[in-house]
C-alpha cells in the first residue's frame, strides 16, 4: 500500500490518541511533601520561585513569547532540576518555531527522563512525523503505546 503526503497512518492516529490523553488525569497524585511537615524557609522559596517561574512560562506560551518561555523553564530547571516543566515546554517551542532538530533534542532527552510524561512524549512524536522520520515514529509510538498499555484514559 501506498502513501501520499497526508494520507494518514495508524501510527498517526495512535500518536493524536497518545496527543489527546496527556491531559486526562488518570487518577489522583500525591505531592512530593505532606502536608503536615513544616518546611524550611529555603525550602519555601525555592518551591515560590519555581511557581512563579511556570506560572510565567505558561503565560508567555500562550501569548507566543517564545525567548521568555526558553528562560522561565532555564530557571524552573534550575530550582527543580527533576521537573518536567522544561522538557515539555521547551520541546513544544522549538517545534512550534521550526527548530526541529532542538525540539526533538529536548523531547527525547525529557521522554527518557520522565517517560511517564505523556506531553514530552506526545511533543517528540509529533517532532518525528512533522521531519518524516516515519520508521522511527512507527517505532517509536508502538513503544510508547506499549509502556502506556496499563494508563490510557478513554473519555
Amino acid at each position: 500500500m501506498q502513501r501520499t503526503a497526508f494520507s494518514p497512518s495508524p501510527v498517526f492516529f495512535a500518536l493524536l490518541l497518545l496527543g489527546a490523553t496527556a491531559l486526562l488525569p488518570c487518577g489522583g497524585v500525591r505531592g512530593a511533601l505532606a502536608e503536615d511537615e513544616p518546611l524550611s524557609a529555603e525550602e519555601e522559596e525555592r518551591l515560590e520561585a519555581v511557581e512563579y517561574h511556570t506560572e510565567r512560562a505558561w503565560k508567555a506560551f500562550r501569548t507566543g513569547n517564545h525567548e521568555e518561555v526558553l528562560a522561565r523553564v532555564k530557571r524552573v530547571a534550575k530550582y527543580d532540576p527533576k521537573s518536567p516543566l522544561p522538557a515539555y515546554l521547551g520541546g513544544r517551542v522549538h517545534e512550534r518555531t521550526g527548530n526541529y532538530a532542538e525540539a526533538l533534542k529536548v523531547s527525547t532527552a525529557g521522554a527518557a527522563a520522565h517517560p511517564e510524561h505523556r506531553g514530552i512524549e506526545a511533543v517528540r512524536l509529533k517532532t518525528l512525523f512533522e521531519t518524516g522520520q516515519y520508521d522511527v515514529l512507527t517505532t517509536a509510538a508502538r513503544a510508547s503505546l506499549e509502556r502506556q498499555a496499563g494508563n490510557v484514559c478513554l473519555l
